[in-house]
């Protein structure tokens, strides 16, 4: 703050004394209109030093630059009031800086408006992004569910999803660790990615519980897929560290969407009841959701 007090204060005086060794002070002095173009000055010069510290947050100085031309185009003004300069000299003089300043300013509007979108997308994404996997999370599904839900309705087309649980994590987690957990997760998480198509959405649920929704999907083809990731999921060697890579399991529940049903309530409760069915039957398999009696799209 005192850094731009002082820059205010020598630029002001500076310039006076430029004019002052230069040219003789005017034989009558509308003082009012001097203050009014003082205030001008210094209320452009507040602008700068607000810009100007807020620039460094986008790494741009344009808009600040452009207030500091601004600040100058009506300082000279208030000069040309008090002292007897020639008017054409000052028009060329603080129109120059006017219009300097309309351009830095204009660039850095534009370079602001730049910053401000990408910091609310960078938001945006780790609102909707899982710390340890990188993959969407639970606020994402719950939002993207209601746009697919729309989707499906206004295409009658089908939706379907995939809820995913590794197998006995808990007991890797006693043995070898919360880190090396952490880092199967994140193993599976790209076999998830790798393994789904790229219409497919592949979210973090929470803990070990993964989510897949699949658009333009019906019951059929979405076990299909079920079957698949377990089969590559059982294949795959995860990397635990100094030790040999181990082999896991995953158990699925697939559900269809019906149109009279909320995705995150109906459809994920039965798609978690498959779930729980797999388990129950042994794991390492897919049990899809019966909907039998239920009226389809």
């Amino acid at each position: 703050m005192l850094g731009y007090v002082t820059v205010y204060l020598s630029l002001t005086v500076i310039m006076t004394l430029l004019f002052a060794a230069n040219v003789a002070v005017k034989p009558q002095v509308d003082w009012f209109l001097v203050g009014i173009y003082a205030i001008l000055s210094l209320m452009a010069f507040t602008y700068f030093f607000i810009n100007d510290r807020l620039a460094r947050r986008y790494k741009g100085r344009f808009m600040a630059l452009g207030f500091l031309m601004f600040y100058l185009g009506w300082l000279s003004l208030v000069m040309s009031m008090v002292f007897q300069v020639p008017q054409t000299i000052i028009m060329y003089l603080a129109g120059g800086m006017f219009i300097t300043g309309y351009t830095l300013g204009s660039l850095g509007l534009a370079h602001w408006s730049e910053g401000y979108y990408r910091d609310r997308n960078d938001l945006k994404m780790q609102t909707r992004t899982d710390d340890l996997t990188a993959l969407s999370n639970r606020r994402a599904l719950a939002q993207d569910a209601l746009e697919e839900q729309a989707f499906a309705m206004a295409s009658e087309s089908h939706l379907s999803l995939l809820v995913i649980d590794l197998d006995d994590f808990k007991l890797v987690n006693d043995k070898l660790g919360h880190e090396v957990g952490d880092r199967i997760l994140v193993q599976l998480s790209q076999l998830l990615l790798l393994y789904t198509r790229d219409t497919d959405k592949t979210y973090r649920w929470g803990g070990e519980e993964f989510v897949v929704m699949l658009p333009v999907t019906a019951l059929f083809e979405a076990h299909q897929l079920a079957n698949k990731l377990i089969k590559k999921v059982s294949e795959y060697g995860f990397n635990v560290g100094e030790v040999e890579p181990i082999r896991l399991t995953v158990s699925i529940g697939v559900a269809q969407w019906l149109s009279n049903e909320s995705m995150l309530k109906e459809t994920f409760k039965r798609a978690d009841e498959a779930l729980y069915q797999a388990k129950h039957e042994g794991k390492n398999s897919a049990v899809s959701a019966d909907f039998k009696n239920i009226r389809l799209l």
